[in-house]
């Protein structure tokens, strides 16, 4: 990733693997097996969140978070930085009466309007407007907490008019815990275990997930909502046995090429910077730099293993780098052009807001691709913030001293990008569509390993 003042481009789509969310006849929800819990948020830091919207007040205390009105702003949102399509998610929460909250889902924000149609109706999206299905919080006497709400789109999707039990599940000023299961078009919510929406809706198939404090007008007296033990549960996307496995491939095969020491040529780095052995290199990350391919490539398939040695480590691999963006780049410096499928540890969040007093809402850690300087790249959706970047729509990149798998393909101007065997990012139009590849060394320790390459026509 280049510094942190410049906005960079592309990333996302998916590839289908096998499913097994399913609702029983009584609506009780089944229990996957096979997947694991994430904990969203770990009760100390707001790392891997950040705020848009509204000027609402969101602190840590005793292990949850709290949000607090502040008059005379808009609805505030507290929002993961990762985006989730199919999911369960559960969590628990605690809203003082007189407040309106919820909690968003496949969400999206902007920083240039949007446009979007509905039923034959065009909605206008300002910039920076948080929208989005949203799963409600409700503490009027209608009763409707649970019910699904399309935050700045199309209003209500699917209220609790008609379901009583649902509506009497609300415990007022107490602690009361969501399930949320989205998978495909359907979206349905549990309250305090009770069934409550129930909505088929295509519409937005992935976003972030966020945390409302609903704006309170001229009101100076705070109110507040609490959440604790915020949990999820990332999907696969398809619900057919005969999709097909997760793409997980290690250059075996006709036309794979090991690509080695020999492979490579100096471009900016010292001496030391890199060091080839055992079929992989180790990058010292000192100086920011990279070392490029011996020759260019055009249409071809590339796998790499890859792991930070730091938390925060930043790096990545440059396709399609023209020669003139290498030319006389002096070391401390990255090449002019080129598209980076980027590399970028989760510590990186806390670093980026140590280093800048911001929060990191135009990159994400699990496989960001974007073009650089002169190149020209149309990410997929889901978009970064302000849609230079293809974000990813699954969070699969494993953490700091973990090795991480790499399947590249690059066609006819086409880059996509599968991590750990799943299909995440990617983006269209590349100009150019063809060039060197680089490994980047970006300030911290990196190592790579089995790099291979299959030439297409």
């Amino acid at each position: 990733m280049r510094n942190f003042s410049r906005q960079i481009g592309p990333l996302a789509v998916g590839l289908a693997v096998l499913g097994i969310l399913g609702v029983g006849s009584s609506g009780r929800a089944v229990e996957p097996s096979t997947e694991k819990w994430v904990e969203l948020f770990n009760g100390k830091s707001l790392a891997g969140w950040v705020q848009q919207g509204g000027k609402a007040n969101y602190r840590i205390d005793n292990g949850e978070i709290v949000g607090t009105t502040v008059p005379k702003t808009g609805n505030s949102f507290l929002c993961t930085t990762g985006y989730h399509g199919n999911f369960i998610l559960e969590l628990e929460f605690k809203v003082q009466d007189g407040l309106n909250s919820g909690v968003q889902i496949r969400s999206h924000s902007y920083d240039r309007n949007q446009e979007v149609t509905a039923n034959d109706k065009v909605l206008k999206i300002p910039a920076g407007r948080v929208h989005g299905y949203q799963v409600e919080i409700d503490t009027t006497p209608r009763a409707w907490t649970g019910g699904i709400y399309d935050e700045g789109r199309r209003g209500w999707l699917n209220n609790l008019e008609k379901n009583e039990p649902a509506q009497k599940a609300f415990k007022h000023n107490d602690w009361n815990t969501f399930r949320i299961e989205a998978k495909g078009d359907s979206i349905k919510t549990w309250l305090n275990g009770v069934p409550a929406a129930d909505l088929t809706d295509s519409m937005t198939p992935t976003g972030f997930i966020a945390l409302q404090v609903h704006g309170v007008g001229d009101k100076t007296e705070p109110m507040e909502v609490r959440w604790r033990n915020i949990r999820i549960q990332d999907l696969p996307d398809s619900e057919d046995p005969s999709s097909p496995p997760k793409a997980f491939l290690d250059g075996t095969g006709p036309g794979w090429k090991l690509l080695g020491e020999a492979d490579f040529a100096h471009v900016n780095g010292a001496p030391d910077t890199w060091t080839w052995k055992d079929g992989g290199v180790f990058c010292t990350g000192q100086p920011v730099g990279v070392t490029r391919s011996a020759k260019p490539y055009e249409n071809f398939e590339l796998v790499a293993r890859w792991k930070h040695h730091r938390s925060g480590g930043n790096s990545g691999i440059f396709v399609w780098a023209p020669e003139a963006a290498l030319e006389g780049i002096k070391p401390g410096t990255l090449p002019r052009g080129g598209i980076e499928v980027q590399m970028l540890d989760h510590g990186y969040f806390d670093l980026y807001k140590k280093q800048t007093g911001k929060d990191g809402t135009f990159f994400s850690t699990n496989g960001d691709i974007f073009p650089v300087g002169t190149s020209k790249l149309t990410p997929f959706p889901p978009l970064s913030p302000d849609g230079s970047r293809s974000f990813p729509r699954k969070n699969l990149s494993k953490g700091v001293g973990e090795w991480n798998h790499y399947y590249v393909r690059a066609i006819n101007g086409e880059v996509r990008l599968w991590v750990n065997g799943e299909e995440v990012s990617g983006g269209s139009g590349a100009v150019p569509a063809k060039g060197y590849l680089c490994l980047e060394s970006e300030g911290s320790p990196v190592e790579f390993k089995d790099i291979k390459i299959r030439e297409l026509p």
